[in-house]
């Protein structure tokens, strides 16, 4: 989990704005010296997107005293980080997990997150900000991964847009 203090009130879109900014800064460092987890992909236009550091893929939830979800509302701006390795691992335990998470959006929201329902797994990306995206959404992250970047530490390989 990372919080940040600034800027404390935005709205969805602004929120979005920013998780973007951070991730791709943290990416572009990153990218120098690692590549993409095997079987994940570097292209947020993809179904097994992942956001990557050190090489492992993982997903993000972005929270804010903001958001129109209560489940996505913290009092700071955060960014709750999961490897996706742990999601793989729960294997058909995530499906309990995933109904006790769409029942408690019931619960504080009155209905399962909308961005869930109709985008579901099709891209993970339009699922960090917490936000229903539009359908013509564009991520406005670029991996700079190149076809072929393997971490030189776990020897693995990645496919993504090199291009900014």
């Amino acid at each position: 989990m990372a919080t940040f203090d600034e800027p404390a009130r935005m709205d969805e879109h602004e929120f979005e704005r920013v998780l973007w900014r951070h991730l791709q800064l943290v990416h572009d460092l990153d990218s120098r010296e690692h590549g993409v987890q095997q079987g994940a992909s570097s292209d947020p236009e993809e179904s097994n997107f992942g956001f990557h550091v050190g090489g492992h893929a993982f997903f993000v939830a972005g929270m804010h005293p903001g958001s129109s979800r209560a489940t996505r509302r913290f009092s700071l701006p955060a960014l709750a980080i999961t490897a996706n390795e742990q999601f793989m691992a729960l294997g058909e335990k995530f499906l309990s997990l995933q109904e006790r998470i769409r029942a408690r959006e019931v619960t504080n929201n009155g209905s399962v997150n909308p961005s869930f329902t109709r985008y579901e797994y099709e891209r993970p990306a339009r699922h960090f900000s917490g936000r229903l995206t539009e359908p013509d959404w564009k991520c406005p992250y670029r991996s700079r991964h190149t076809e072929r970047s393997a971490d030189p530490q776990i020897g693995e390989t990645c496919s993504g847009d090199a291009s900014l």
